[in-house]
């Protein structure tokens, strides 16, 4: 029994049945006797732990024997500590740079600031949140991203001309030819544009804890720079900035499914037929794009062809394939791609130059 319990009990035992007509006076002092030995004991050993604890407590520091300690993220990994430290200097160092230049720069800060000419070069942290999140971007995350520095073009092999073969043993054939004879590989071409946006801060971000200007960082770039990239994906026309899909070659019934006119709706039966004409190796990975309106019509296909989907999802999965919305995406409009093959190369970090003129 608890102590509570105990005081309850020899309560009862004084206020109700020592009254009563009926009481046997024998069994309660028995058991009277018995709930006062338990609380003895209990405020004994109370007491013994309050004895000891005061005693660890008032230890001289050197007989205290130290097991493990912790770090304010809870951890007692020094490399884990200084990796924290050093990402929060070079994000306090970028933030005075930008915000009120090299004035008032520790000289810890100086060394973690990196420059690019007279530009800060985006912390290495705040870049890889912007580019792998799906906070910040609906295709940018899902990409095939290269950081490849210096100038000109590089080049992904991406296909052959040949397939795959069986081969004879004791034979230097492969279905009747060379084993020696060398494909054609199908490469993919990447070039650069520069892409450039203006962003305004206030001079009081200055005064910003780290976390909060790291915040307030990624919202910008977000909103400037990321939007622009995710808008040329889709409808970018390769004249001074990347091919979207809208310029690539669609051919009907071969990568591409219309409707019979521009009046009549997509249905269920489009979209299934358009994911069958797409290779298995792609479709594995595949997810389809569409606006919110387009997506908006699709949810109404409830009562008509809910096959198409989980009811338990909604509208999130079409026969099992993500739905991403897009809103560079034009009305009537549906995209099946495996995101995996959109390739974006870095071909220089993201540098930020302060301009406090204004």
């Amino acid at each position: 029994m608890k102590l509570a319990e105990i005081r309850e009990r020899l309560d009862e035992i004084r206020d109700h049945e020592l009254d009563r007509e009926d009481a046997d006076l024998d069994k309660l002092e028995i058991e009277t006797r018995s709930l006062l030995e338990k609380k003895a004991v209990i405020l004994e050993k109370a007491a013994e732990r309050k004895a000891k604890a005061d005693y660890v407590t008032n230890l001289p520091y050197d007989q205290v024997k130290i097991i493990k300690t912790f770090g304010r993220d809870g951890d007692d990994n020094p490399y884990r500590r200084e990796s924290m430290e050093n990402k929060d200097i070079e994000m306090r160092a970028f933030q005075k740079y930008i915000t009120t230049g090299v004035k008032g720069i520790t000289e810890a800060e100086e060394r973690a600031l990196n420059l690019s000419g007279a530009a800060a070069v985006l912390p290495v942290d705040v870049h890889n949140t912007l580019i792998t999140s799906e906070k910040y971007s609906d295709l940018l995350n899902r990409a095939t991203i290269i950081n490849q520095g210096g100038a000109g073009k590089i080049y992904i092999p991406i296909a052959s001309n040949t397939a795959a073969s069986w081969k004879v043993e004791n034979t230097d054939q492969l279905n009747d030819a060379s084993i020696e004879a060398s494909p054609t590989l199908t490469k993919l071409e990447l070039g650069g544009y520069e892409l450039m946006r203006l962003m305004q801060i206030s001079g009081a971000s200055a005064s910003m804890t780290v976390s909060g200007f790291t915040d307030l960082m990624l919202q910008l770039l977000a909103s400037e720079v990321t939007e622009s990239l995710e808008k040329s994906f889709i409808s970018g026309t390769g004249i001074g900035q990347p091919k979207g899909l809208d310029e690539l070659t669609w051919t009907p019934n071969t990568n591409q499914v219309v409707t019979a006119s521009a009046a009549t709706a997509i249905g269920a039966g489009d979209i299934a037929t358009a994911l069958s004409l797409l290779p298995q190796k792609y479709a594995r990975n595949a997810i389809i794009l569409m606006n919110s309106d387009m997506l908006y019509n699709v949810s109404q296909f409830f009562g008509t062809a809910e096959y198409a989907y989980n009811l338990a999802d909604g509208a999130t999965a079409f026969l099992g394939k993500q739905i991403v919305v897009s809103e560079h995406m034009a009305d009537d409009t549906v995209y099946i791609v495996d995101p995996k093959e959109l390739y974006v190369r870095f071909a220089d970090q993201l540098a930020i130059e302060a301009d406090k003129s204004a």
